[in-house]
């Protein structure tokens, strides 16, 4: 389906990207470190012989991407998780329930980690879980309003540090010598958050 309709999908199997073939849209893997695909010819041969936990689908831009989105979500909706990750013209497709928040808060119940102890930072829809989860959620600055409205503070954008400025706030001990000043670095909380 998405192949008929120009769609470019990348498969996460384990340590590898697996692709039908080499496409110019995969060069933003490569942009955001991860590895660089491998080639596998038809993808549905190549997942009967590979486990996979991760598809990306990415169109020609972003309103193609949405397209794309609508048309799966229609067919399929309801037996995946479907959720855009900051690249406006990709979207991830997981199995049904699987999110970066349910993950954190089994990990946090394991280490017998309190959500109110727990740090999440995000941008992006595919982090909403994570902030929800998360006592302390920051996002960042770059993340759309709709984003920022599931976190309790905001910090700068990615480019600009933001995670840095996230962690010296809520994480790393605040300087002992008085002739040290700490820069502001995370708004301050919003109410009713």
């Amino acid at each position: 389906f998405i192949e008929e309709r120009n769609g470019c999908i990348m498969v996460y199997s384990g340590e590898s990207i697996l692709m039908k073939q080499a496409d110019s849209r995969s060069d933003i893997l490569v942009k955001h470190h991860e590895p660089a695909p491998t080639y596998v010819g038809s993808l549905i041969n190549a997942l009967e012989k590979h486990a996979f936990n991760k598809i990306i689908i990415s169109g020609t831009d972003p309103k193609h991407a949405r397209s794309l989105h609508w048309q799966l979500n229609h067919m399929i909706g309801k037996e995946v998780t479907m959720t855009f990750a900051g690249i406006p013209q990709q979207f991830e497709v997981l199995p049904l329930g699987i999110s970066k928040g349910k993950a954190v808060a089994a990990l946090a119940k394991e280490l017998g980690i309190p959500a109110a102890n727990v740090l999440g930072i995000g941008d992006a829809e595919n982090d909403v879980d994570l902030l929800n989860f998360a006592g302390v959620s920051v996002a960042m600055g770059n993340a759309p309003d709709a984003i920022k409205a599931f976190a309790k503070y905001t910090t700068s954008s990615n480019d600009l540090d933001g995670v840095a400025e996230a962690l010296e706030r809520f994480v790393l001990p605040k300087p002992i010598a008085a002739e040290v000043e700490p820069k502001p670095v995370v708004t301050e909380e919003k109410p009713n958050a």
